[in-house]
């Protein structure tokens, strides 16, 4: 195909061929592939300004004659953020579950979330100060000599470890027991140790209930039961067969209702066939109320047989030695 006489002849340029890709251009006057397989030169361009582009096969960015047209997106475009967006949804799931289990287990682990565990501690705490020197850490009894080689506990009870405490007959004051003064052991730490006793080293029964008696109809119980070694007013002292017998008019209700039933030391125990619950509220009622009975001009109630034969004996002392003054003869 000619032009114009004069003017130089060029090849018909090919058809277009609407797949062939131009490279993007970066920079300004730069050589690029145009729509047609030839060459053109890129007119100068501005740095930042703004050159058409389109997105092309492939969803690459074109110029130039392809400028325009468009191709469907890469699908894996997409899915970056679609990862991103599961992971977030995990740790929302994740971490305020994981949080609250580990809430969970310290609060199964902090004692004062439970008040009966935290009762038991206290009560094992009572038992390392005051107890295990002399009846070992299970209560097997104490493996040393003197009064470290305490009686076994394990076999006992609740409510007889809680009569020793509760009147004061344990803990004892011994220096080789580590204890130098009166142990100052609340109600709350008596308890504690009860709980102790009954949690760690299983010890059968609890601390009794004491119901409302009847102090007069409790007066007659006592008398037929206890008089014989306690005393008419309960001061206690040596009993007939040389025993001492503690006093249990300052006794409280529960002490007294431990005692019948657990007979500590020598003491026997009565059952339900020899004194029902009633019968035991009724002598508890009665010794809470020996305060209130009468007593000498010095301040004497009772004398246990010891004391008695004591007292007569020094009264006889005394008669004799006036006697004895009466019928001595002045010096001439």
């Amino acid at each position: 195909m000619g032009g114009p006489r004069g003017a130089p002849a060029y090849p018909a340029p090919p058809a277009r061929n609407p797949t062939t890709r131009s490279v993007p251009s970066h920079r300004t006057n730069e050589w690029t592939v145009n729509g047609y397989g030839g060459h053109t030169r890129s007119p100068p361009t501005r740095v930042g300004a703004t050159r058409p582009v389109t997105q092309g096969a492939e969803g690459e960015r074109l110029h130039g004659p392809d400028a325009g047209m468009t191709s469907a997106p890469r699908r894996g475009a997409a899915r970056p953020l679609l990862q991103w967006l599961g992971v977030a949804v995990a740790v929302a799931v994740l971490v305020p579950t994981t949080l609250a289990v580990a809430s969970e287990d310290d609060d199964a682990d902090d004692p004062t979330e439970d008040p009966e565990r935290a009762q038991v501690e206290r009560g094992g705490e009572v038992y390392a100060r005051y107890c295990v020197t002399c009846h070992g850490t299970s209560g097997g009894g104490g493996s040393g000599t003197g009064v470290q080689a305490g009686p076994p506990i394990d076999d006992t009870s609740v409510s007889y470890n809680d009569l020793l405490v509760r009147t004061g007959r344990m803990p004892i004051v011994d220096q080789e027991a580590g204890i130098f003064e009166e142990p100052d052991i609340t109600d709350e730490d008596r308890d504690a140790l009860a709980a102790w006793l009954s949690s760690e080293l299983g010890l059968p029964g609890d601390i009794p209930t004491v119901g409302e008696g009847d102090p007069a109809r409790g007066g007659d119980l006592y008398a037929a039961n206890c008089m014989q070694c306690h005393g008419a007013t309960g001061v206690g002292g040596i009993s007939g067969g040389g025993e001492l017998v503690l006093a249990v008019r300052q006794l409280d209700e529960v002490a007294i209702a431990q005692a019948i039933r657990v007979g500590p030391f020598t003491m026997p125990a009565f059952d339900d066939d020899q004194l029902d619950e009633q019968g035991v509220a009724d002598i508890a009622a009665y010794t809470t109320s020996m305060d209130d009975q009468p007593t000498t001009p010095l301040g004497l109630r009772e004398l246990d047989r010891v004391s008695q034969a004591l007292a007569a004996g020094g009264v006889l002392v005394l008669v004799g030695f006036a006697i004895a003054l009466a019928h001595r003869r002045p010096r001439q």
